[in-house]
């Protein structure tokens, strides 16, 4: 079982970014992988994202991308997508995995607000996060939340946009499962 999911839709970018900036919060406490919605089964990442990764001292040159299967769904303890459209993808592929799917700026949302998850480890906590998101989204203002732009194809600026994002996002997520 995964404990985590990161979901966009090449698995070269985006989610494979949160995947390796989640396991670098988490380590050993929590399983992470990711997937994408219409990945090239191992397609490398884009240099320039490479790049990004490589001014925080993260070596990304041994990812290979991966398509999102129902199983890989299935398994998760949680999902999280990079954008809205993702999510819609996610629901009907595997509808018993619905209410553990969210996008990503959502979580981030919901843990800068200060819920508070139930839980004594990390698996726990993170086990615990569908209950406490469906609970707070209603309430978290949109303002608050964003999808994660997809910088395939642009220029440097927008990579780094996407990074920066998605460094914070997974950074107030990590935080908050961790119980800091």
């Amino acid at each position: 079982m995964t404990d985590i999911l990161a979901v966009c839709t090449g698995n070269v970018c985006r989610s494979p970014v949160a995947e390796i900036l989640l396991r670098a919060h988490l380590g050993q406490e929590a399983r992470v992988t990711s997937a994408g919605t219409h990945a090239r089964e191992g397609a490398v990442m884009p240099r320039n994202m490479r790049i990004e990764l490589k001014r925080d001292g993260v070596d990304a040159k041994r990812h290979r991308a991966r398509s999102l299967t129902r199983g890989m769904l299935e398994d998760a303890g949680l999902i999280f997508t990079a954008s809205r459209r993702q999510l819609r993808y996610v629901e009907p592929l595997a509808p018993g995995a619905a209410d553990r799917a969210f996008v990503l700026g959502d979580l981030a949302a919901v843990a800068r607000a200060g819920a508070v998850l139930r839980g004594d480890s990390v698996r726990d906590r993170i086990l615990d996060v569908p209950r406490v998101a469906a609970l707070h989204l209603a309430v978290v203002d949109e303002a608050d939340s964003t999808d994660i732009p997809d910088p395939m194809g642009h220029d440097q600026t927008t990579y780094r946009i996407a990074y920066l994002l998605l460094r914070e996002m997974v950074g107030d997520v990590a935080s908050w499962v961790r119980g800091r």
